[in-house]
């Protein structure tokens, strides 16, 4: 009975915002520039979904959307829009969150990995 009380407190603090915490990495690698590689803003989107908390999912399939538009990979954010899409679109996802991302892309032009 203990180690079920640890367990579920442990994936109640760890692994229940761990869908969020990716959508944050993902923001920050964003803001810094940081798009492509192993720990950049698409990798840390591309983990952001969660089943629980599905509002999640729109803003990360909106921000990896944005991103592959801007890097030129047409058919990558035409399958994010997709998925996007399933949720209702852009119009689900706040607008201050659309505007962070492009001005993030707007501020960093130059993407490294």
């Amino acid at each position: 009975l203990t180690l079920l009380e640890i367990y579920l407190v442990f994936r109640g603090l760890l692994i229940g915002k761990l869908s969020r915490s990716w959508s944050q990495a993902g923001l920050r690698q964003l803001q810094r520039g940081l798009l492509l590689g192993e720990n950049g803003a698409i990798s840390c989107f591309e983990k952001a979904w969660d089943i629980e908390d599905e509002h999640l999912n729109p803003m990360a399939y909106s921000a990896l959307s944005r991103i592959h538009l801007h890097l030129g990979n047409k058919e990558d954010a035409a399958q994010w829009s997709e998925r996007l899409a399933e949720y209702g679109g852009e119009s689900t996802v706040a607008n201050e969150w659309l505007e962070v991302v492009d001005s993030a892309l707007a501020t960093h032009s130059n993407t490294s990995e």
